[in-house]
């Protein structure tokens, strides 16, 4: 692929940094001044605001590894309790001088060299700085979370007077540790989800079946189809339930690509600059939606998965009877609506399955637009790794959810040919970028390393996959004559 390459821009140099510290030194002596002329407690040094900044510097410093390198997260779980590291000579792993300040992203090591001597090196040289984290319960319900850590900076320094001194500041980081790529996750409801699947599948079978919302029971159901199964009767009205909450993700999501695609239409013939980047960033929204549409559906999906397993259950244990073996012809009429409506309902798991390719195909179809000419000059510079990396990330999702091994590895193939210009774009710049362009390189060695990797979302579209194939066997174990079933299936195709 081709990609535009721009000037690079410099960071700060050691001189400007130097004079930006001593003018806080100065400003900190006057106001040092003022604040031991108020208050009688413990005074703050030029020393305390130097351990201030560090701990700052640190902090800003681990937020931009995060956000560029998502696999540095689960480099900061395993730091623990850590240990004082000099922040001078380059002793620190967090701690760079220039890292994270302006243009930080376009800075080369030799803009960054460790604080060797001079007059930098003098005033950090007696700072030690200790990185430590550790696992953060949920502000709400104080449960410990794997995706949320406290990192903890402790600045110590010994004053003039032998006195040992230290300076904390902490805050949280949100990430995605990478044991959570090797575990499928489980879809749990709360009571109050629950609560509201079972309103809803009680809505969806008086729906089914021509009843009246406000008195439908499973009871009501079975007078007038003897033969159903509770335990039927309400699997599939969970089952058709959450069909119809994919169907409304679907409806909501296809509203919002609408307008957006309606402003793109408008700006693409555009000359105007400001326009321009107005079409690119409407773009990237709308390829961000279809995104965001298809982790919805596949999490409707997962949803499914048990009372899908319970349906089948349940026609297992106690099959059906076909409708021929009814006694009056009310019986057969009735039994015939039955098992029409079990089949009708498993047509619409199909429908759900074929929503998510089209919107990962179409998320992934822009998003490998943006990253060429002539949208790649419309990105801001700031923004580029971070649609950089929404191309990888939907090109491994395509890698994932291709069972068949041949089509997997051309789109592996693809993926690695733009690791490879994105690092070429890259070279001797951003360095946090460039280690994690490293890291899925190695990630993305081959497919059995790739699906390795990820195996708790390769995982999800084998299920996905299969999916098909456990409805099919539910619809073909279903006592309906076979022109009923050719023409549900002729109408599934239309849909």
């Amino acid at each position: 692929m081709s990609v535009f390459h721009g000037r690079p821009q410099t960071g700060l140099n050691l001189t400007e940094v130097m004079i930006a510290l001593l003018l806080l030194s100065i400003a900190f002596t006057t106001i040092i001044t003022v604040f031991r002329s108020a208050t009688m407690e413990s005074a703050f040094t030029v020393e305390h605001y130097t351990a201030m900044f560090l701990a700052q510097k640190i902090l800003e410093d681990v937020n931009a590894r995060v956000r560029h390198n998502p696999h540095a997260f689960t480099d900061l779980i395993s730091r623990g309790i850590g240990s004082p590291e000099s922040v001078v000579e380059g002793k620190s792993r967090y701690f760079r001088l220039l890292d994270n300040t302006n243009n930080y992203g376009y800075l080369s090591e030799a803009d960054d060299e460790p604080i060797r001597d001079g007059p930098l090196f003098d005033q950090l040289k007696g700072f030690t700085a200790q990185v430590s984290t550790h696992f953060e319960g949920d502000p709400i319900t104080g449960e410990a979370r794997s995706n949320l850590i406290r990192v903890e900076v402790i600045v110590r320094w010994r004053t003039k007077e032998g006195a040992n001194r230290e300076y904390r500041q902490s805050q949280l980081v949100y990430g995605i540790p990478q044991e959570a790529y090797q575990t499928r996750p489980i879809q749990s409801l709360t009571p109050q989800q629950t609560a509201l699947l079972e309103q809803g599948a009680m809505i969806y079978l008086a729906d089914l079946f021509g009843l009246a919302t406000a008195s439908i029971s499973l009871a009501q159901i079975q007078n007038r189809f003897p033969d159903a199964d509770p335990e039927v009767l309400i699997n599939l009205g969970r089952v058709g339930y959450l069909f119809d909450l994919g169907l409304q993700i679907e409806a909501a999501f296809k509203s919002r690509i609408e307008i957006l695609e309606a402003e793109r239409e408008t700006l693409r013939s555009s000359t105007d600059l400001a326009k321009r980047l107005r079409f690119t960033d409407v773009q990237r929204q709308i390829a961000s939606l279809y995104e965001q549409k298809a982790t919805q559906q596949i999490g409707s999906l997962l949803m499914l998965e048990k009372p899908i397993a319970d349906l089948i259950n349940a026609l297992a244990a106690k099959p059906p009877k076909a409708a021929a073996a009814m006694s009056t012809l009310s019986g057969i009429l009735n039994q015939k609506i039955y098992l029409q409506k079990i089949h009708s309902t498993a047509d619409k798991v199909f429908m759900t399955i074929r929503f998510i390719p089209m919107s990962l195909s179409s998320a992934e179809d822009i998003y490998l637009k943006l990253v060429n000419p002539p949208y790649l000059e419309l990105i801001p510079r700031g923004r580029e790794p971070v649609i950089f990396r929404k191309v990888l990330d939907i090109q491994k999702v395509g890698v994932l959810r291709h069972m068949d091994s041949s089509t997997a590895q051309t789109m592996l193939n693809g993926l690695l040919k733009n690791i490879r210009a994105f690092r070429d774009k890259y070279e001797g710049r951003f360095p946090v970028f460039l280690e994690y362009l490293d890291q899925e390189a190695a990630h993305a060695a081959s497919l059995s390393t790739l699906r390795a990797q990820y195996k708790a979302m390769y995982d999800v579209f084998a299920y996905i996959d299969q999916l098909d194939e456990t409805v099919d066997r539910l619809k073909k174990a279903l006592p309906i004559p076979p022109e009923d079933k050719k023409d549900k299936g002729e109408e599934a195709k239309k849909k």
